[in-house]
C-alpha cells in the first residue's frame, strides 16, 4: 500500500460549503456519486437537528423561559434563535478521509481497507469526545474514495446556573476535541494510534 495521506477538515455547519446533509444521507444524487454503490455506504446516526436541539436543550428552555419577565425575552425555538442571531454556529461538520482516489480508490483494496478503519475510527468517535453531541454520521463509499461526514454540536460539559438572561445549558465552541491536558495534535489522531499497520502521513 502506499503511503496515505490523512484529511481532517472542520466546516462551519451553514456556511457555503459547509455541510450539506440532505447530499451526505443521499437525499438527493450529486453527479461524482455512483448510484450502484449506493450499499456500501454506512449509516451510524440520522436524526433531525431540530430533534437534536429539543433532546439537549427543552429542559433548559424551559427554566430559562420561566424566569423571564417579559413575554418578548423567551425564546419557543432555540434552533430557530441560534439560526437567526448569527452569533453561533447551530452545528459543525468534519470529513475524516484517509488517502485519496489514487491511494485508496473506492471498491478497491486498499479502499476496503481504509473503509474498515474509517468505520472503526467512527464507532468509538462520540466515546472518545462526550463533549460532543453526533447527530447525523454517515460513511461514503460511493465516491471516489472512503470518507466520513461526521455533523455535531458542542456542549458544555456541566450545566450553567439558571440565570435571566441566559440558559441553564448552553453550547459553547472552544478547543475543539481537546480534553484538559492534550493539545489539539494529540486529540485528533486517535488517527494515527488507529494506524499502525499502514503507512500513513499527516
Amino acid at each position: 500500500m502506499q503511503n496515505l495521506s490523512i484529511s481532517f477538515t472542520l466546516g462551519k455547519g451553514l456556511a457555503a460549503h459547509g455541510s450539506n446533509i440532505q447530499h451526505n444521507n443521499r437525499k438527493f444524487t450529486a453527479k461524482n456519486v455512483d448510484e450502484t454503490r449506493f450499499t456500501s455506504n454506512i449509516t451510524y446516526k440520522q436524526q433531525y437537528i431540530e430533534d437534536a436541539y429539543l433532546q439537549l436543550f427543552s429542559k433548559a428552555l424551559r427554566e430559562y423561559n420561566a424566569k423571564q419577565k417579559k413575554d418578548c425575552r423567551k425564546i419557543e425555538d432555540y434552533y430557530a434563535h441560534i439560526v437567526r442571531g448569527r452569533r453561533e454556529e447551530p452545528f459543525y461538520e468534519v470529513i475524516v478521509q484517509f488517502g485519496d482516489c489514487h491511494t485508496a480508490a473506492s471498491g478497491t483494496p486498499d479502499g476496503d481497507r481504509v473503509k474498515e478503519l474509517l468505520d472503526e475510527y467512527m464507532k468509538m468517535f462520540q466515546v472518545r469526545n462526550p463533549n460532543l453531541y453526533v447527530f447525523n454520521a454517515v460513511l461514503h463509499d460511493d465516491e471516489a474514495s472512503p470518507h466520513l461526514h461526521i455533523d455535531f454540536m458542542k456542549l458544555s460539559p456541566k450545566p450553567l446556573k439558571p440565570h435571566r438572561r441566559k440558559l441553564p445549558l448552553k453550547k459553547q465552541w472552544r478547543n475543539f476535541l481537546q480534553p484538559v491536558g492534550q493539545d489539539s495534535r494529540q486529540s485528533l489522531p486517535c488517527l494515527t494510534e488507529l494506524l499502525p499497520s499502514l503507512p500513513i502521513e499527516i
